[in-house]
């Protein structure tokens, strides 16, 4: 459901088919670094491809195993993390840039952005770079709160890798999943978000939306929708909106261990959002940078008065949730078929993330 199956405002349909149709040379499983390796030239590639993943895979046994990788998705891709052993990406990137792509029951994280004295090979754990009819289900997404290696031990002063750059700590991992460059039609349900600084981000800049050469869409043509998700101990980004149009709705929101610091939803830019049936817990910040209502649930926050777009609010409608009703300019709901929630979840979902879905889920 969402903005992924439609091809227009009108809500005319559009059906996600991935990697339906390939051949038997194109239907693989990957089970180690060597073999992602391997595949690099398929993943990339327009054919009709399904991947299924198993295992962590990890740059850890590699000379300098804290320089992330990026890898290519291309279009008419599926890719499945196995279900009796689920697919983790470790310190790889994922970045999709082709049309008519599944992704679920995958682990993404632990991406390092900057590992102190220089930048790192990629930046997200997964991103949408100009992509187009992209449908991310059941997948989980985390790092931690504090820098760590590969190995879970956390980075201090006595580590090889340690800064004393006053930003080093919060930008070490970059963005969970970020959305950019002309991507749209997009949905993103049924997934965990947690444990990181900075989580989602839809649209990369405040001079101006990005134009895609290739397709032509600008970050203005974005349509996202985010679908019965799960956040936890993220503190900011969930996410920030510019310029493009998105839908949040059925999603449960807890600020956790970031609760006095934390701020949820940023609507900037100019653009739309439509917000409603959603649960917030624990969000309690109550001073610093925010241009709006005074609300660091649902707002403008942060503005930067020396860029283009950066001190433009954005509009939004948030209705049905637990708290934060209200709005800021008018916003239409979709006209994609789906179930307007009339309350918000009284519980934190248990059907998010990795390890929901059988096999015959995936087929």
């Amino acid at each position: 459901m969402g903005y992924a199956s439609v091809t227009t405002d009108a809500g005319d349909g559009y059906t996600i088919t991935g990697g339906a149709g390939a051949s038997a040379a194109n239907t693989v499983a990957i089970a180690s670094y060597a073999e992602l390796v391997a595949k690099k030239v398929l993943l990339s590639s327009d054919e009709p491809k399904i991947i299924t993943i198993s295992g962590t895979i990890s740059t850890k046994d590699n000379a300098n195993p804290l320089l992330s990788e990026k890898y290519t998705i291309g279009s008419n891709s599926t890719i499945y993390g196995d279900t009796s052993s689920q697919g983790r990406l470790q310190n790889i990137e994922f970045v999709v840039e082709g049309e008519n792509v599944i992704i679920r029951n995958m682990m993404f994280g632990e991406v390092i952005s900057w590992d102190g004295y220089t930048k790192s090979g990629a930046d997200d754990a997964l991103s949408l770079n100009g992509a187009t009819h992209v449908w991310v289900d059941h997948c989980e997404f985390q790092s931690h709160l504090t820098p760590q290696d590969l190995d879970g031990n956390e980075i201090t002063s006595g580590h090889d890798y340690y800064s004393t750059d006053e930003d080093w700590a919060k930008d070490f991992y970059d963005g969970l999943l970020d959305i950019k460059n002309g991507s749209t039609w997009i949905t993103i349900s049924n997934c965990y978000f947690h444990d990181h600084y900075k989580a989602c981000l839809c649209a990369s800049g405040d001079d101006g939306p990005d134009k895609n050469t290739t397709t032509g869409a600008t970050d203005e043509d974005m349509r996202v929708t985010f679908y019965h998700n799960y956040w936890k101990n993220i503190n900011a980004r969930m996410p920030l909106f510019r310029y493009g149009t998105g839908h949040i709705y059925d999603c449960y929101f807890d600020a956790g261990t970031q609760s006095g610091s934390a701020s949820c939803i940023n609507v900037r830019a100019g653009s739309k959002l439509y917000i409603e049936g959603n649960t917030f817990a624990n969000f309690s910040k109550t001073t610093g940078d925010s241009v709006s209502k005074g609300s660091y649930i649902i707002g403008f926050f942060f503005a930067d008065t020396s860029k283009a777009y950066g001190n433009v609010s954005g509009s939004w409608v948030a209705k049905n949730n637990s708290t934060a009703n209200g709005s800021e300019g008018s916003v239409s709901a979709p006209k994609y078929t789906y179930t307007a929630p009339t309350s918000y979840p009284a519980s934190v979902p248990t059907d998010v993330g990795v390890g929901k879905l059988s096999a015959s889920d995936l087929n």
